[in-house]
């Protein structure tokens, strides 16, 4: 039989590890380890946890940290593969792998440390609390939850979550606005007047993502001293101080005379100081800067001097020439002044809101006990590094953490440091018990590409050196093994990237300067790159269409192009090419899965690239990332929930039909709206000749709005209507995101306010919801996505569509820059001295290189962010761009063609149709082609293992043979089961059909339980909705007749012993007879005292007998089973039975001699 070969499952250790990765994984070394891309950093980290764990490390004392949940997701379940399969290995093949972990020349044959390799994975589980493999925010998470009264917070505090950190950010800038209109100006009042629309909160977001920069103690004043003593006059002040200085009757005469002689520069002249002396009283700032625009060019330097006094001005005075020189002088020194004024004013003017803007933060925060991701940070920082209570709270973490393990350490911001390395320092210095203690960090500061997230690559080397000098001043030291082998690329796709980084180009990769060099495990594996030309602008690109939006591209845009052309080829090579061979793999046709295209900016051409291999059918993830309320299934779902609560929005309406919910077509659509009478809406034309089914499902939807939940009601559109099949058949399988995350929003808004569907729709609207997608290869599907959210990723197949792409200077952003360290003086501490630039052109000097060193430093993190994006590829790497060549400067596109050159080796292959030149390819390995000549490729890996023959099995232990099988017990006997056949009682009144008459029942059962307790008003309120939500197909004569007869029998006398307080409803119970059989049943009411219990059974029979003798016996032996089977449960009490003949409104006690012969004649007929 054909079939997939069986994996021996416990090979944990499918490549030995090297001998730096097992000098890494040293347990008994603290280790600093510096490791490239692909070197399998990972692994280092699980071989090294399980090698405690072998040395008797308790798991509960090892502390994991890492950078995402993604990665200690991942990093979890390696290492328990790894000690599942030690846990079921045979002896021989785990004494190997644990030789190849540790090196040892011989496998491993003591039983001793086999049997501790066995036990380790049970042990691991059994750890309260598991093993501690988590982010380093959950480690401050659990922190501050076990200290929270010594870090002074909440003990039940929550954390606050993008949409309610949104929201309270919006709520806290109306106050400030507010505020300032009510004063008549102010701080906020000057900074909304410098930004556009949106300005301020993205002002805010930068304010909060550096929050500690600004102090509770003012700084404006230092800002200015830090800029000129004259800085902090102010910008007017600082005007009238420069007109001051100025011969104004000098000026007028110059002026005079340009007008007359001096032609068009010398009108300009005249105009610019006309102006300025009519202004120069009452507004010297524009006074200032009519002069300042005649002397200096735009960019802020003085104009030449030949552009200003001609031969005519010179003739006629000759002191021109002098005036010109001084005022070009003048404006050179006003202007700077003036700038300088400008920005200490502004910088001033940030200080001031950014205080008031966090102290109402950190307010709103305390008053609901919440804190945000960066206050983890903060506030354990506070606890283990600043407080008082510092060191008490040390010695008490001490006492539970022996090794502590970092993962991705680049991406560790300093405030992140600062925790752990109090936390390292203290358990070093507290080691008084004999425990082993040991520190080990793995990262790779060329990696370092968060620094939107405070990451700082300096921090790697500093905290390195820093933690390095102290353990040697403690008589330990600190091992830097680096791993520079690459177990992901072939040593094609390595040589490029040293490459492109060599010499100047590698600035910025390392903080010393280190050159970038990387070695191959998989040497001679053959590997391809493929250089694609520049997609260049095709001239003028307008397409004269008057009907298209003016922000949307027109078709011809180099990006669209590129789009299009890329599709086209990621389409030929899933029908044509192979990848290249590996010496594991031979060559294979390319799948969906394999190929992953990564960009810098989720743009245009990401956007474009996802639609066109969409419209040819190629299977592609779509984004990374989304928008939760902009997706087509949300907006569609949100207006289901308008036209529910809103029939009138015909807006909604519309757009509902027209969706994936009802597919409506256009056409229809229009014959539907198209000739209504005036005032008739589109919901009444629908009722009166639209689809009978799509008005059931408005009617049903609409008639619950008022009180189903959000996620009832969703769940009931979904699921109930098909709306989530109908949605993801048309949109696909990337709709099921935004789908389930809709659902999580939806509990998440009934746990936090009123469960109103009109509340919900303004929760999602109201707040920017990000909802980010895993991309797994598995799902065989093209993915497309940032070089961010691709970092630990890899592909066989990797695409750069976008390296034409330029720095993102702020995309009109305020942008902040440090402009020095202010030191601590009096009252005031050291706080970092903050700008905020606009063009840097109108910049004083400090600013300007301020904004030059935090460009040095984006351009170094770019640098980076294109090493994650190249040593993603295994085994192909093509390379495209889409811009104008001429700017290719500061782009990705520049450093790979300079490496390009430098490497060598190129080829000229056609491209795709429409790509204007050659593609430059680069071939390396045994194989130099990968296209597929018809059926003469290997087939692929899986489809060997299917045709090969499987291996002899291994013969199973006894011990997992199938047990024998054991005797089914017998069914417990139901009450209602036990009479003879009997015909049918006329449940629910007579002339009714069976389930006409048992949908009666059900709903008469339903009234009493859920409306006992409630008044008559609140019974005759309920009752419809509740029968409307439980049988919507009941007819509304029998619900009316249903409601009627349940309240008359919560009226009746005896309704407030039977449905009082303490009795219980819808009992289910369970007893053994004195024969041994079981019984089980279910009993309708059930009232329990002290003394006495009394069993009800509710009967809806029209026509109900007048005495006991009337009753049908299937009711006897019914009321006779719970009769007998209460007796055995509560021994000692009175025990009765009762009918409730609802119809009637009457309540029948029962003989206990009656029902009990009837339940002994019935039990009698049973077998035994």
């Amino acid at each position: 039989m054909g079939g997939r070969r069986p994996r021996r499952r416990w090979r944990a250790l499918s490549v030995g590890p090297t001998l730096a990765q097992r000098q890494a994984a040293d347990p008994m070394v603290s280790a600093w380890v510096g490791a490239n891309a692909g070197s399998g950093k990972t692994r280092v980290l699980t071989q090294r946890v399980a090698r405690l764990l072998l040395a008797g490390a308790r798991p509960e004392r090892i502390l994991c940290l890492t950078y995402t949940r993604a990665a200690a997701a991942e990093m979890q379940n390696r290492l328990f593969g790894m000690l599942g399969g030690w846990a079921m290995a045979p002896d021989t093949e785990l004494g190997a792998d644990l030789a190849a972990l540790e090196g040892a020349a011989q496998p491993i044959t003591d039983p001793a440390r086999l049997a501790r390799a066995r036990t380790l994975f049970a042990a691991a589980l059994e750890t309260p609390g598991g093993l501690r493999i988590q982010t380093i925010h959950a480690f401050c998470d659990a922190l501050l939850r076990r200290f929270p009264l010594e870090a002074g917070i909440s003990p039940r505090f929550e954390v606050l979550d993008d949409r309610q950190k949104a929201l309270m950010t919006d709520a806290i800038l109306a106050e400030l606005a507010a505020e300032a209109e009510s004063a008549g100006g102010g701080p906020f009042d000057r900074i909304a007047a410098r930004l556009n629309e949106g300005g301020i909160t993205a002002l805010t977001e930068a304010v909060l993502a550096r929050r500690e920069d600004f102090p509770a103690v003012p700084v404006g004043p230092r800002i200015a001293a830090h800029l000129g003593e004259d800085a902090a006059l102010g910008p007017e002040a600082a005007a009238r101080t420069a007109l001051d200085a100025l011969d104004w009757d000098a000026l007028g005469a110059h002026a005079d005379l340009q007008r007359r002689v001096g032609r068009a520069t010398g009108a300009r002249v005249a105009e610019a100081i006309e102006t300025a002396l009519t202004l120069r009283a009452t507004d010297p700032t524009d006074a200032a800067g009519a002069l300042l625009g005649a002397y200096l060019k735009q960019d802020g330097e003085p104009r030449s001097r030949h552009n200003f006094p001609v031969s005519a001005v010179l003739a006629a005075d000759p002191g021109a020439g002098e005036l010109t020189d001084e005022m070009l002088a003048w404006a050179a020194g006003a202007a700077d002044a003036m700038r300088r004024a400008e920005a200490a004013a502004r910088a001033a003017d940030l200080d001031a809101f950014a205080r008031a803007f966090l102290e109402r933060y950190d307010a709103a925060k305390a008053a609901r006990g919440l804190l945000d991701f960066d206050d983890l940070v903060g506030r354990a920082r506070d606890l283990v590094a600043r407080s008082d209570l510092a060191a008490w709270t040390l010695y008490k973490l001490d006492r539970g953490i022996d090794h502590i393990l970092v993962d991705e350490a680049q991406d560790t911001a300093p405030a992140q440091w600062d925790v752990i390395r109090a936390v390292t320092q203290e358990f070093f210095s507290g080691e008084d018990e004999g425990r082993a203690r040991s520190l080990f960090v793995v990262g790779d500061e060329k990696q370092s590409i968060y620094s939107f997230q405070g990451a700082e690559p300096r921090a790697f080397g500093s905290t390195r050196d820093e933690l390095a000098a102290w353990l040697d001043a403690m008589g330990r030291s600190l091992a830097r093994p680096a791993l520079t082998t690459s177990f992901r690329s072939a040593p094609g796709i390595l040589d490029f990237v040293d490459a492109v980084f060599a010499g100047e180009a590698a600035e910025g990769l390392t903080v010393d300067g280190t050159s970038v060099e990387h070695s191959a495990h998989r040497a001679g594996d053959a590997a391809r790159i493929d250089l694609w030309p520049l997609v260049e602008p095709a001239g003028a690109e307008d397409d004269g269409e008057w009907w298209r939006p003016v922000d949307q591209p027109p078709p011809g845009a180099p990006k669209l192009r590129l789009a299009r052309m890329l599709a086209t080829e990621i389409a030929r090579m899933l029908a044509s090419d192979s990848l290249p061979p590996r010496a594991n793999r031979p060559a294979r046709r390319v799948r969906p899965g394999d190929i992953l295209v990564l960009v810098a900016r989720r743009d245009l051409l990401a956007r474009a690239l996802i639609r066109q291999l969409k419209a040819l059918g190629v299977p592609v993830a779509g984004a990374d990332r989304l928008t939760l309320a902009g997706e087509l299934a949300v907006k569609d779902l949100m207006a289901l929930i308008r036209v529910s609560i809103t029939p009138d929005d015909d807006l909604a309406l519309a757009a509902l039909l027209r969706s994936p919910v009802f597919g409506m077509s256009e056409d229809a659509l229009f014959d539907l709206a198209h000739g209504r009478a005036r005032g008739q809406g589109l919901r009444d034309r629908l009722r009166a000749a639209g689809p009978p089914e799509v008005v059931a499902v408005l009617d049903d939807l609409a008639a619950r709005a008022d009180f189903l939940r959000p996620y009832e009601f969703l769940q009931r559109a979904l699921i109930r209507h098909g709306a989530r099949t109908r949605l993801i058949a048309r949109l696909g399988a990337e709709a099921e995101d935004p789908i389930d995350e809709l659902l999580e929003q939806a509990l998440a808004f009934e746990a936090r306010e009123t469960p109103s569907l009109a509340g919900f729709v303004a929760w999602v609207e109201a707040g920017e919801i990000q909802v980010k997608r895993e991309m797994d290869a598995a799902a065989g599907e093209v993915r497309v996505m940032t070089v961010h959210g691709a970092k630990g990723l890899e592909a066989p197949v990797v695409i750069l569509p976008d390296t034409m792409a330029r720095p993102n200077r702020g995309g009109g952003r305020p942008r902040l820059f440090t402009l020095g360290e202010a030191p601590s003086g009096g009252n005031a501490p050291a706080a970092p001295l903050v700008a905020w630039a606009g063009a840097t052109a109108g910049e004083p000097e400090a600013v300007r290189a301020a904004a030059d060193r935090a460009a040095a430093r984006e351009a170094d993190e770019r640098r980076r962010l294109l090493y994650v994006a190249l040593t993603r590829a295994e085994d192909w790497l093509i390379l495209c761009g889409a811009g104008d060549p001429a700017r290719a400067e500061d782009t990705w596109h520049g450093l790979i063609e300079a490496g390009a050159e430098r490497l060598g080796g190129w080829t000229e292959v056609a491209g795709p149709a429409g790509l204007e030149g050659p593609i430059r390819r680069r071939e390396s390995g045994p194989e130099a082609s990968t296209a597929i000549p018809g059926e003469t490729c290997a087939p692929d890996a899986d489809a060997q293992h299917s045709a090969a023959q499987p291996p002899d099995p291994r013969p199973l232990p006894d011990w997992l043979g199938p047990a024998a099988a054991e005797a089914r017990p017998a069914a417990p006997l139901a009450p209602s089961g036990l009479a003879p056949d009997s015909p049918e009682a006329p449940a629910g009144g007579a002339g009714r059909g069976r389930d006409v008459a048992l949908d009666y029942g059900t709903a008469v059962h339903l009234l009493l339980e859920r409306l006992a307790g409630h008044d008559a008003r609140a019974r005759a309120e309920l009752a419809g909705p509740l029968l409307a939500q439980a049988l919507p197909d009941l007819d509304p004569a029998l619900a009316e007749g249903a409601r009627a007869e349940a309240e008359a029998v919560l009226a009746a006398p005896f309704a407030a012993r039977l449905f009082g307080a303490g009795t219980l409803a819808e009992v289910a119970i369970a007893a053994r007879l004195p024969d041994g059989r079981e019984l089980s049943g279910r009993i309708d009411r059930l009232v329990v005292t002290a003394t006495e219990v009394l069993a009800v059974d509710f009967k809806t029979d029209p026509a109900p007998p007048a005495t006991p003798d009337g009753v049908r016996a299937e009711y006897l032996v019914q009321l006779g089973a719970y009769r007998t089977a209460l007796a055995r449960i509560y021994p000692g009490r009175a025990v009765s039975a009762a009918i409730l003949w609802t119809a009637a409104a009457r309540l029948m006690p029962l003989p206990d001699g009656v029902v009990d012969a009837a339940f002994a004649a019935a039990l009698a007929d049973q077998p035994a």
